[in-house]
C-alpha cells in the first residue's frame, strides 16, 4: 500500500511540474538567422525539400520547435500557388477561398511541397498566375523549418513614450508670459510621440489604415502613412516613431513619422 502511495504521489509530482513548463510556453518569439543562404525545409529534416534560402539578419517569426529545428512562418517573398478553381476572384489581386484546408503550394503543380492551408472564406492576394493555378502571396499560416543553430532569438520589444513635460501656470498672471507661435509648434509636434518596435503587416481591411504593426507583447498598432513605404517593409521587424491618433480597447491608430527596419 505505501508503494501505491509513493507511485501516485510521484505521478502527481510530474504532473504539477509539466503545468508549470507549459504555463511558460515561449513560442512565439521573433528571431533573426546569423549566417547567409541557410536553407527553409518543408519539414524538420535535412532531407526534405527546400523551400527558399535566407540571408544574415533576416526576421523570422518563430511558431514552435520540434528535436533542433525551429518551425517559422514563411518569408512573404517566397512563390507560393492554390488551384484556381478553390477560389473566387472579388477583384484582380483578392480572391476569397471557397473550402477548408486548401492545399498553398510551392510551385504550380500538385508536385510541389505543401506549405500551407487556406480556410473557407479566407482572403487571398494574386500577384500571378500560370495555366490552372494562381501565384499568392503565402498566408500567415504558411510554413518552414530552420535548424536552430542558424537562428538567434531577439530581445523583447520595448515600447516607449516620450511625453514633453507639461508648463505649468503660475498663480501670478503677471509672471505668464505668452509663447511664440513657433515655439508652441515645435512642443505640439514633440508632445507623446511615441517609439514602438515589432512586426509591420499589412491590413485586409484597409478602411481605417493600410497596415498595422504587432509587439511582442501582442499590441496591435494601426498605421497611418506613405503606403508604398510601408509595403518596402513587409513582414519585417521596424522601428516608428509615431503620433498617437486615438486609442481603442483592440488597437491604436498612430500616425507615421518614421520609420525604420531594424
Amino acid at each position: 500500500m505505501r508503494k501505491i502511495k509513493i507511485i501516485i504521489g510521484v505521478f502527481f509530482i510530474f504532473i504539477w511540474i509539466a503545468k508549470i513548463s507549459n504555463a511558460d510556453d515561449p513560442f512565439p518569439f521573433q528571431a533573426e538567422s546569423i549566417a547567409d543562404e541557410i536553407n527553409i525545409r518543408s519539414d524538420s529534416t535535412v532531407n526534405s525539400p527546400v523551400i527558399c534560402n535566407i540571408k544574415k539578419g533576416e526576421s523570422l517569426e518563430v511558431i514552435s520547435e520540434a528535436y533542433e529545428w525551429y518551425k517559422i512562418r514563411l518569408p512573404k517573398y517566397v512563390p507560393a500557388f492554390v488551384k484556381k478553381n478553390l477560389i473566387i476572384k472579388i477583384d484582380d489581386k483578392t480572391a476569397k477561398v471557397k473550402a477548408d484546408k486548401v492545399n498553398i503550394r510551392l510551385g504550380p503543380d500538385v508536385s510541389f511541397p505543401i506549405i500551407g492551408k487556406a480556410n473557407k472564406e479566407e482572403l487571398v492576394t494574386i500577384v500571378g498566375e500560370s495555366e490552372e493555378w494562381y501565384k499568392i502571396k503565402p498566408l500567415d499560416s504558411c510554413y518552414g523549418w530552420i535548424h536552430k543553430k542558424f537562428v538567434k532569438k531577439i530581445i523583447p520589444v520595448i515600447v516607449e513614450v516620450v511625453v514633453q513635460p507639461e508648463i505649468k501656470e503660475t498663480q501670478e498672471a503677471e509672471e505668464v508670459k505668452p509663447i511664440e507661435e513657433e515655439t508652441r509648434l515645435a512642443i505640439e509636434e514633440q508632445t507623446a510621440v511615441l517609439v514602438i518596435e515589432g512586426l509591420l503587416k499589412p491590413k485586409v481591411i484597409k478602411n481605417i489604415a493600410t497596415h498595422k504593426l504587432i509587439t511582442d507583447q501582442k499590441k496591435i498598432f494601426l498605421l497611418k502613412g506613405d503606403p508604398e513605404v510601408f509595403e518596402t517593409m513587409d513582414y519585417l521587424k521596424v522601428r516608428v516613431n509615431a503620433r498617437l491618433i486615438e486609442e481603442k480597447s483592440n488597437y491604436t491608430l498612430v500616425e507615421v513619422l518614421k520609420i525604420e527596419r531594424l
